[in-house]
């Protein structure tokens, strides 16, 4: 167990990154940027913000590296990885398919992500590398470390799969999609967590997330 993240160390990284969506959003908003661009432009400020203090304080708390943390696993955990994100979409569509006929729509992609954008590719760099690399280190990273000084590693997968769901409440919009979409952001998180624990590394949680988010990417290009 790494004792040395603590709850004060992991909320300042947090504020910080929070800081700079929102400076970063007012700027877009002052130059009247589309919606696109400044949801592209916020997630990223948060990303590297995060990243920076990660790196800039882990060397005074002596914390894994970014390297250390992803470290490399062998092929078949890669593997394995990709199909699990695969399992995860495929249940995904196949719930929406089957409840297409009863009204509810089957892209529940947010709206910011839509194929109507017609600039979903500018999503993917971000969408697919960026976000999935740092919420990893986040939920699956520092949250478990810091978890499991309180509760066995399991215990503290599960609570970040859970909270990982919770984060992502914003794209809910009540109903059973809200309730499919929770349910599918916490197998994922699920999913991310289990490899995690089981492999020591956040690089295969990064394939099963990034792999996810690309395959939901291809389904809003299909339509």
């Amino acid at each position: 167990m790494d004792t040395r993240i603590n709850a004060k160390d992991f909320i300042v990284l947090l504020v910080l990154a929070i800081l700079a969506t929102t400076v970063s959003a007012f700027i877009c908003s002052v130059l009247r940027l589309a919606h696109l661009p400044l949801v592209l432009i916020s997630e990223s400020a948060f990303c590297i913000c995060f990243l920076l203090g990660y790196r800039r304080m882990g060397r005074s708390r002596r914390w894994p590296t970014l390297t250390d943390r992803f470290s490399p696993v062998s092929a078949t955990a890669i593997l394995a990885a990709v199909v699990c994100a695969a399992c995860v979409v495929g249940m995904h569509y196949l719930f929406f398919r089957l409840l297409t006929p009863h009204g509810i729509p089957r892209s529940s992609a947010p709206s910011q992500f839509s194929r109507a954008d017609g600039q979903l590719l500018a999503v993917v760099p971000v969408a697919v590398l960026l976000a999935p690399f740092v919420e990893e280190l986040i939920f699956r990273g520092m949250l478990i470390d810091w978890l499991k000084r309180w509760m066995s590693k399991w215990a503290a997968g599960g609570v970040s799969s859970l909270l990982f769901a919770i984060a992502h409440a914003s794209y809910f919009h009540g109903g059973v999609l809200a309730v499919v979409r929770f349910t599918d952001t916490l197998m994922l998180g699920v999913g991310a967590s289990i490899f995690a624990i089981r492999c020591g590394s956040l690089r295969p949680s990064f394939v099963v997330h990034a792999t996810y988010n690309l395959l939901v990417a291809a389904l809003i290009l299909q339509g």
